[in-house]
């Protein structure tokens, strides 16, 4: 069963289809080298998280309430994100590239069924000629 992660938002507002920006919900996490899953126009495309961060945004006057001493955690104000690029999807048993920009708000999932199936094709991983 999928589980959603979060959603693709770009925090300069750019959407690419190779690279996604994906905010993580409240309660979910992931880690580096993590694979994700969208699905676009019937394809479960697959991403891979390359660096996973926490943001929060200061003002000037968060940093002197740090210097002077003054810590005042706003839960409301951190938000997880995740930096993943596009693997592709399967088709025919063969790995695709999405060559569409990854909208913004498209769910994020963490796969289940379509992990083993991305990971563990049929046939031969390396093919060297044929006689």
């Amino acid at each position: 069963m999928r589980r959603l992660v979060g959603y693709v938002m770009a925090s300069e507002g750019i959407y690419r289809p190779d690279r996604v920006e994906v905010t993580l919900t409240r309660d979910a996490a992931t880690h580096r080298g993590e694979y994700l899953l969208v699905e676009l126009n019937g394809k479960n495309v697959m991403l891979q998280a390359e660096d996973v961060y926490v943001k929060r945004q200061t003002s000037s006057y968060d940093e002197k309430l740090v210097r002077d001493g003054v810590i005042r955690e706003d839960e409301e104000r951190v938000v997880a994100k995740a930096v993943c690029w596009q693997v592709g999807y399967l088709e025919g048993g063969e790995l695709k590239p999405y060559l569409h920009p990854i909208p913004p708000l498209t769910p994020v999932f963490r796969p289940s069924e379509e992990l083993e199936e991305f990971i563990t094709p049929d046939g031969p991983s390396i093919s060297i000629g044929t006689i």
